[in-house]
């Protein structure tokens, strides 16, 4: 059951049962051996657990398809996050709504962490919750403009995680500076977190010294990265660009959330259960292999797990629907 889970199903729970006992007898031709309420019930005895262990193992297996797709040594770990919305399958009636929040490796096109999360919840925090996750020194974590801040600067740096981040001039007095002087890279000192911060992340009161970096993409826009990595010599400030690109991958993966904010519905055909919630968004998300890119909201994959596209809520926005 937990195979076919994680299969990737491409029809109804009732076609994929049928085509799976057929295989089983031999059969060219469907045959109906389990009702998908018989197979709805005997899931819920699944723990998300499996699949996280099934995740562990894949990592563990990929290690050295993943350490051959190292850059300058290091292992690239893109983060981010997504609404999910969960519902029953009747009249879609949303009973909670969560974030979907996820660690991916780039190149190996492989999950290493995902997780749920209140939907009122803060992507900073629910990264935090993932560092211990990431390897000091070996794992580079590629991160967008929404988690900057001097208290997750400084947790990395005290935490020895390398990072690559694209940040906002709004949000940094520095980072406006260094864009309107027209330098290729400069270094600058970041102010110590606030006492209630380094009180509450266990930080160090210290200033961290990081490195900025311009970016000017092929369509002419300048965006500023901000680095640990010092060494210029090893780290030209040309390769960056390129660098940071790699980090969409996880959000087009997560459905190319930068030009439109759809959410996801896991929808279930009777009353609502929590512990399912975790264990279905567990089974493809965590056990993702190359078949696909985070294969469980990938748009162009959506077949492979079963996705509904084209449903739309009152407000008429998009959305998903994963049969489960």
């Amino acid at each position: 059951m937990a195979a076919l889970m994680m299969s990737g199903m491409r029809t109804s729970v009732q076609a994929e049962l049928d085509g799976l006992f057929g295989a089983l007898h031999g059969q060219t031709v469907r045959t109906r051996a389990v009702s998908a309420q018989a197979f709805s019930k005997a899931r819920r005895g699944l723990s998300a657990e499996l699949f996280e262990l099934a995740r562990a193992r894949l990592i563990e297996l990929a290690r050295p398809y993943i350490d051959s797709m190292r850059w300058n040594g290091l292992r690239l770990v893109a983060a981010d996050g997504s609404r999910l919305r969960v519902g029953t399958r009747e009249g879609h009636d949303l009973r909670a709504d969560h974030y979907a929040f996820a660690l991916f490796l780039p190149g190996p096109e492989l999950t290493l962490h995902a997780a749920l999360h209140p939907a009122d919840g803060s992507e900073r925090q629910m990264l935090f919750e993932a560092l211990d996750v990431l390897q000091p020194h070996t794992d580079l974590l590629l991160l967008d403009r929404g988690y900057p801040g001097n208290m997750m600067v400084a947790a990395l740096a005290q935490r020895e995680i390398p990072f690559c981040l694209r940040v906002d001039a709004r949000a940094w007095t520095c980072v406006t500076a260094f864009a309107r002087s027209g330098e290729a890279e400069r270094f600058v000192t970041l102010a110590a977190p606030d006492e209630q911060d380094a009180l509450d992340y266990e930080l160090v009161r210290t200033h961290t010294t990081v490195r900025l970096i311009r970016d000017v993409t092929p369509g002419g826009r300048v965006r500023v990265l901000m680095t640990s990595l010092l060494d210029r010599q090893r780290y030209p400030a040309t390769t960056f660009g390129a660098l940071y690109h790699q980090r969409w991958r996880i959000e087009e993966a997560f459905d190319s959330l930068s030009y439109c904010t759809p959410s996801y519905v896991i929808e279930y055909p009777g009353s609502f259960d929590p512990d399912r919630v975790s264990t279905d968004f567990s089974r493809p998300l965590r056990t993702y292999t190359r078949r696909g890119r985070l294969v469980v909201w990938s748009r162009e994959h959506c077949g492979r797990l079963g996705l509904l596209s084209g449903v739309s809520d009152e407000s008429g926005a998009e959305r998903r629907a994963v049969r489960l």
